[in-house]
């Protein structure tokens, strides 16, 4: 009877939670997200993912199976509260007290309300199959490329691969969430679980047994390649893999470990309103307390108080708010955690820097710089996508943004303070980057140490853009205005910028936070770079100052969010000084866009990505008539080259002496510039010759010889 009655209340727990889910518009969101994002990964060529090319078919069982695996991995960044926020509900709601008092058991209320959100990022997780069914049966798509829809090709791997990945995550959610009972981590698990992901397999793909390698992935990923890795293409378009060998042990494995998480989470949890902890304070309490004190003393004397509302009163609640913002990020676990994570992976990509065409290399400066950069660039990304909310919503999730609002503080010394605390905690991180890098530097038996070159490429290349993105991330939580939608949005902009060429978006004004391209040399340092990165670095700088003053005006401050009350705060804040700021902001903006759209698309050639493809294409429709036509050899070569770094240019000179070496006589005789845009100012022959293409794409020309070049005899 005991055992029926726990049952009993298992399944009424895993109702109620399935009930609330399936209820709330947000679950459905994320079904049409999952739908949506898989839609367009097959429809479309903009974003590449699971190897559907060439002879292999869009929609092959091949390739089915890594899409939907690739998608479980990257969709944790948006459901990852799903699971994790079950037990946190409790808490949110101060329901806690009264569900810990009732008569329930452990199992009964972490296993139904686990057992039920797993039900529900199943079914959120199946939007994949309708989204990728739906993008095969497109009319666009190119039916010689698609195979006929089978249900079983997307059925079966989604069932025996992709919900034990689930199984797997969600334990892991719900682990969290129940034993740290706090928002932030159950809120960012789904990122950093990414970021830990992408490195392992970063990790295991170093390791020379490939077996181990495949059982350490969690999401089966590794195991699934390893066993369709000598497939062919008719294996790829047909065949669907079979769950045995390496495949199933991974699986099994790996169920073994969720469940084994979970087990260990019921055995962990209790039912107070504190999380577990390995090692508890007692608070010690003074018996005389504060009551003593203020009975045993006299009365304090009254003192009059001045307030002061002009600048310097702000200029303390600036610096203020700087200092407690700053404090509020790098005192945090989770900031320390994805700190020694990026360290890690850091060390991991600057040991294999050192490996140039497979001989060992001298950890030179900018090349550990160049490497610091693009490693922890991700990295950076989760910080200001996660910090950025947290700190316009930190008043609010501490339910005292009413308080803090009633006081006489100015909105732009708190918004500013903010953003410069999170600036501040990047400039830290990437200080100790640098001293990383050097410590690495050092390690490796190389001590010629550059710290300047250090200091302009992280403060002078790398932190303006970091800046430019943080005020990004600050604008779009105070537009949303929604916690959970403004990380969604932040981390889909920040993915968008990426993405943006692949939609056409690819002209340098057009993509937010990018310095133009540079390369650092030891010879001539950043060298002809430096003009094109302060204007990059000016023009998005001032585009960023925008954003801010936009962010000032719609901050939300009181306890009514609507946006009637917002245009009404814009009002009143559009004053002289926020008008000055944004004209001013407006004009470097406006100038920095003229004289970079001179020099990119004036002075210079800029071609999109469809133009140098038709470009390509023209060039083989115009030269392969003549691939094959009949050569004279290249036997000699005198060459004087002019360089004149001052002014970018140089002119070469060179006398060229060929030999037909054919069995035939020839006629004539092609002429190849490596690229069109170099001129040739003369041209002389030996003898005479009469230009058949002149004015040819690529710079390629086509010679007739007025005297056939015979078999042995030379032309210069």
């Amino acid at each position: 009877t005991r055992r029926r009655m726990s049952m009993g209340v298992f399944g009424a727990v895993y109702r109620f939670e399935l009930r609330y889910h399936l209820a709330r518009p947000v679950t459905w969101l994320y079904f049409a997200a999952f739908a949506a994002g898989s839609f367009a990964f097959m429809s479309t060529d903009t974003i590449a993912l699971a190897g559907g090319s060439g002879q292999v078919m869009r929609n092959a069982p091949w390739v089915l199976v890594r899409a939907m695996l690739l998608i479980v991995v990257l969709g944790q960044i948006v459901v990852a509260g799903l699971v994790g926020g079950s037990v946190m509900r409790d808490y949110q709601t101060r329901s806690h007290e009264l569900v810990f008092t009732s008569p329930i058991t452990r199992f009964e209320y972490l296993g139904g309300r686990f057992l039920g959100a797993f039900t529900v990022m199943v079914i959120v997780h199946a939007g994949m199959i309708l989204g990728l069914a739906a993008g095969a049966a497109m009319p666009w798509m190119d039916s010689a490329r698609v195979l006929p829809f089978n249900l079983s090709d997307y059925l079966a791997p989604f069932v025996v691969l992709v919900v034990p990945a689930i199984l797997v995550i969600s334990s892991i959610f719900f682990a969290v969430g129940a034993l740290t009972r706090n928002a932030f981590a159950v809120h960012t698990q789904g990122i950093v679980l990414l970021i830990g992901w992408s490195m392992a397999q970063t990790l295991i793909g170093k390791l020379d047994d490939r077996t181990v390698a495949a059982l350490l992935d969690p999401v089966g990923l590794s195991a699934f390649e390893l066993l369709t890795r000598y497939w062919t293409v008719a294996e790829k378009n047909t065949q669907a893999a079979s769950l045995g060998g390496v495949l199933l042990a991974n699986r099994i494995l790996w169920s073994a470990v969720a469940l084994g998480v979970a087990a260990l989470t019921v055995a962990l949890f209790r039912f107070r309103s504190a999380p577990p902890s390995l090692r508890r304070r007692k608070a010690v309490v003074d018996a005389e307390g504060p009551a003593a004190a203020l009975s045993s003393s006299a009365p304090a004397p009254i003192t009059t108080i001045a307030q002061d509302f002009g600048g310097r009163a702000w200029r303390v609640q600036l610096v203020s708010t700087i200092g407690m913002s700053f404090r509020s990020i790098v005192r945090q676990l989770p900031f320390a955690v994805i700190v020694a994570v990026g360290l890690i992976n850091l060390g991991i990509a600057a040991a294999y820097a050192e490996v140039v065409f497979g001989q060992r290399a001298w950890p030179v400066t900018y090349t550990v710089v160049e490497v610091i950069a693009a490693q922890f660039a991700i990295f950076f990304n989760v910080l200001i996508a996660l910090y950025a909310g947290e700190l316009v919503w930190r008043e609010r999730e501490l339910r005292a943004d009413q308080i803090v609002d009633a006081f006489p503080a100015r909105t732009s010394a708190t918004l500013l303070g903010k953003v410069i605390g999170l600036v501040l905690a990047e400039a830290a991180l990437l200080s100790l980057l640098m001293v990383a890098g050097m410590g690495y530097q050092m390690a490796a038996g190389y001590f010629h140490l550059e710290p300047l070159l250090y200091g302009t490429y992280l403060f002078g290349v790398v932190l303006p853009s970091l800046v430019q993105l943080t005020v990004l991330a600050v604008l779009i939580h105070v537009v949303a205005n929604q916690k959970f939608l403004g990380h969604a949005l932040v981390i889909l902009a920040l993915i968008l910028r990426r993405l943006l060429p692949n939609l056409g978006l690819e002209h340098p004004l057009f993509r937010y936070a990018e310095v133009a391209p540079l390369r650092y040399s030891d010879m001539n340092g950043y060298g002809p770079y430096v003009p094109g990165l302060v204007w990059t670095t000016l023009y998005w700088s001032a585009v960023a100052v925008l954003f801010g003053v936009a962010a000032y005006l719609l901050c939300v401050r009181g306890s009514d969010p609507s946006w009637r009350v917002r245009r009404l705060a814009a009002a009143r804040r559009w004053r002289t000084p926020t008008r000055v700021l944004a004209s001013g902001a407006l004009a470097v903006a406006v100038g920095a866009f003229a004289v970079l759209f001179h020099n990119t698309n004036r002075v210079n050639e800029y071609r999109t990505r469809a133009e140098v493809r038709r470009a390509k294409a023209d060039y083989e429709r115009t030269y392969k008539p003549l691939a094959r036509l009949p050569q004279p050899r290249l036997v000699d070569a005198d060459v004087r080259a002019d360089l004149e770094p001052e002014r970018l240019s140089f002119g070469v000179s060179g006398t060229f002496t060929f030999v037909n070496e054919q069995a035939v006589p020839l006629d004539s005789m092609l002429v190849s510039m490596w690229k069109s845009d170099l001129r040739i100012d003369t041209l002389a022959w030996g003898r005479a010759a009469t230009a058949l293409i002149e004015d040819a794409p690529q710079g390629v020309r086509l010679y007739k010889l007025d005297t056939p070049l015979a078999p042995g005899d030379s032309i210069t």
